[in-house]
């Protein structure tokens, strides 16, 4: 982190952006901006265009599909508490600007409409980009505002560059010397970028960095042959195509992005290129999928079921008929959607994704408001969703059934989190709900002092890395509990 004049910037690798704002409000020329010009139109040959539809139409049909992804990282898992989301706010300057006397504006043709409208753009602009980001996710989120959301630092630069070349003007107006103040500007100008680069090279620098890409290699290489994979999110769903379609992995595999699939446009023209993948309709409506032109999820995995179909990462809550005839097996980060006549070998489907990613990264090795961090935590929350599942199936169980699964899932815990020494906190909470429920389940050939220990000892443990769960007291009261338990069947056990 660095001080420019009048602001702070959090994510120095922008400094390219700034720097060209800079650059140009130094050396604007005093009759660049003219009173008579046009307002600043939105389109062109860069500006993204959501779908063909009308823009009415087109806008809710976004605002339903959540499109950018919002990242469904097991949503039973226990989240740790998120910093709070600072405020960015624009400087108040546009005000001081219509002063045409202040000494920040250059020649008598350069007002504040100047500003106001790039700020107004960019205002319009960013409404359109924060509306699909994931604010489930604080930290993410202020990751990806500090990285996108550039009006307040762009505002200060050009500020203060029109400041710089005021400062210019007023020197060589009152002592002279034109060619030197014109020195002098451009040797400050390149001494701060060449400082800028000195500073944050090491940050920026990112030749080395393949993480996104080994996260979506793992991926596409896990899956069996011909495989459809449904995408959701810009994660799983870029890393993936870029691998697919770009460095050609796994040309047996077809991907079908979620939110897309609610675009008519986007199914006609992906239908023509994915042969042996059916859509039963026009788009994918989420809400009303009772219309002709359009289909449900169940619709459409009931016409592809000649494939294994997967969703990396998660389905949308929006639409829930696929319940009715499918179920949902974990597979790593995505899950494997079978029909519900399929039966379900809890023992076979444990040891096929025991280990399906070679996955090296150390646990919290990035930063928080990095994608890196989101797939590393993908990757590591899927070691365990197995062992979630079966507990979970086990919950809905009777007799010997739910006190195998019970066994099966604490089985798994305990190898991953004897397997590691920095991982997860909610590892250490789960494994001990298995120790208690496998307790209480008749132990299976368990000593129940041992379990006992490690329901206690593992509830502990996920206190230490989680001291403000909101359930924290309740954890506490089991804690005690355990321990009384423990002590009184040691009584019992005395001779």
């Amino acid at each position: 982190m660095y001080v420019f004049p009048g602001a702070v910037f959090e994510r120095p690798c922008v400094f390219g952006v700034m720097f060209s704002c800079w650059l140009f409000a130094v050396h604007l020329p005093a009759n660049f901006v003219s009173p008579q010009h046009g307002p600043l139109e939105l389109g062109g040959p860069d500006h993204h265009i959501w779908s063909a539809d009308p823009p009415a139409q087109n806008g809710v049909r976004h605002l339903q599909s959540g499109e950018d992804g919002e990242f469904c990282e097991l949503d039973h898992i226990a989240k740790g508490p998120a910093g709070p989301l600072h405020d960015r706010s624009l400087p108040s300057c546009c005000g001081a600007g219509r002063d045409r006397s202040s000494p920040l504006i250059v020649g008598q043709d350069v007002s504040s409409h100047f500003v106001a409208s790039g700020v107004h753009a960019a205002d319009l602009l960013s409404v359109f980009f924060m509306e699909s980001q994931p604010r489930h996710q604080p930290t993410l989120l202020l990751g990806v505002v500090e990285r996108f959301w550039l009006q307040s630092d762009a505002v200060v630069c050009v500020l203060a560059g029109i400041g710089l070349s005021r400062t210019h003007s007023e020197l060589q107006r009152r002592v002279g010397y034109e060619r030197l103040w014109r020195t002098v500007s451009w040797v400050f100008t390149l001494t701060l970028l060449v400082q800028m680069v000195h500073n944050n090279h090491r940050e920026c620098d990112l030749r080395n960095n393949t993480v996104i890409e080994r996260f979506g290699r793992e991926i596409l290489t896990s899956v069996p042959k011909d495989s459809l994979i449904l995408t959701r999110g810009d994660l799983p769903g870029n890393s993936m195509r870029y691998l697919h379609y770009c460095e050609g992995l796994r040309p047996d595999v077809r991907l079908v992005d979620q939110e897309m699939m609610t675009y008519p446009w986007y199914v006609a023209k992906l239908s023509a290129h994915l042969p042996g993948v059916h859509f039963p309709g026009h788009w994918w409506d989420p809400v009303q999928h009772e219309d002709k032109d359009t289909f449900s999820l169940e619709q459409f995995l009931s016409h592809n079921t000649k494939r294994d179909v997967f969703a990396c990462i998660g389905l949308p809550d929006g639409d829930l008929s696929w319940e009715r005839s499918f179920a949902r097996w974990p597979f790593g980060v995505c899950d494997h959607l079978v029909p519900v006549q399929r039966p379900f070998h809890p023992e076979q489907w444990a040891q096929r994704t025991q280990s399906i990613y070679k996955w090296t990264e150390p646990h919290n090795s990035f930063h928080p408001a990095s994608w890196e961090r989101v797939a590393n935590e993908e990757m590591w929350q899927a070691r365990m969703k197995t062992a979630f599942f079966l507990f979970d199936l086990a919950e809905r169980m009777e007799g010997e059934a739910r006190a195998r699964l019970f066994e099966l899932s604490y089985a798994l815990y305990r190898e991953i989190v004897d397997a590691h020494s920095n991982y997860p906190p909610n590892w250490d909470k789960n494994l001990a709900l298995a120790c208690e429920r496998l307790l209480r389940s008749g132990q299976r050939g368990h000593s129940p002092d041992s379990l006992l220990t490690c329901s206690a000892q593992h509830f502990s443990l996920y206190l230490e890395k989680e001291p403000t769960d909101p359930q924290a007291p309740a954890i506490r009261s089991a804690i005690t509990h355990l321990l009384k338990e423990k002590e009184r069947l040691r009584q019992t056990n005395t001779p």
